[in-house]
């Protein structure tokens, strides 16, 4: 536990925090408006009305998660069935509500060697699954309130997390930033590095658990 409370102070003493430092940014939420009802909005493959269709959305869906913005800003990048795609902006407004920092809504993680999986919710139970272990069983997760980081010298806004998981405690740190799962390919909009350590055994090396995280419903 020594070590995990060095690497915390180190990690807020690296950066400016508090609530007036957090700000509302990408991923977000968007609404589909504007559609008729017997009419759909199209993803395409590229950000241009020509490119090839990949799929679509139905008029009033309620969430669509904008990972990322065309260079002139009127296409939003989105996933669809483990592809990237892009559908126009003209058609989507923002869903009211907090920015994903505040982790207002739960939020779904996951990574690849190890595979492994999590929820992240403060409002409610979350669990973390690591598909590799001897005796594979899903783990309740307490995520302590979250600490922010600001963007000043443009750095990507951060958000860290003191986690407890049966038994086993440590941090996790959440990024905003292309992340791609290495098994698909789509496009996330948030990276998260965490690190366990188990309490009973503290002078042992921890375990690492890298991935994407999405804030789609």
């Amino acid at each position: 536990m020594k070590l995990l409370a060095v690497l915390w102070v180190v990690f807020v003493a690296s950066f400016a925090w508090g609530a007036d430092n957090r700000v509302v940014s990408l991923p977000a939420l968007y609404k589909v408006v504007g559609v008729a009802s017997d009419d759909s909005l199209n993803i395409r493959r590229a950000p241009n009305p020509s490119a090839d269709r990949i799929a679509s959305y139905a008029p009033k869906t309620p969430k669509v998660e904008i990972v990322a913005y065309s260079d002139d800003g009127t296409w939003g990048q989105v996933n669809a069935y483990g592809e990237a795609g892009w559908v126009s902006m003209a058609y989507l407004e923002p869903v009211d509500g907090a920015g994903w920092e505040t982790l207002s809504n739960p939020m779904f993680c996951y990574g690849t060697e190890p595979f492994w999986d999590a929820s992240i919710d403060l409002n409610g139970t979350s669990e973390f699954n690591e598909m590799e272990a001897p005796n594979p069983s899903p783990l309740e997760i307490t995520w302590s309130t979250p600490v922010w980081g600001n963007t000043e010298w443009d750095m990507p806004l951060n958000v860290a997390l003191l986690v407890s998981a049966s038994g086993d405690e440590g941090i996790a740190v959440i990024r905003a930033e292309s992340c791609n799962d290495g098994m698909s390919d789509a496009e996330y909009g948030l990276s998260i590095n965490m690190f366990l350590q188990s309490s009973a055994d503290g002078n042992m090396p921890g375990s690492q658990f890298s991935g994407c995280c999405t804030i789609a419903p």
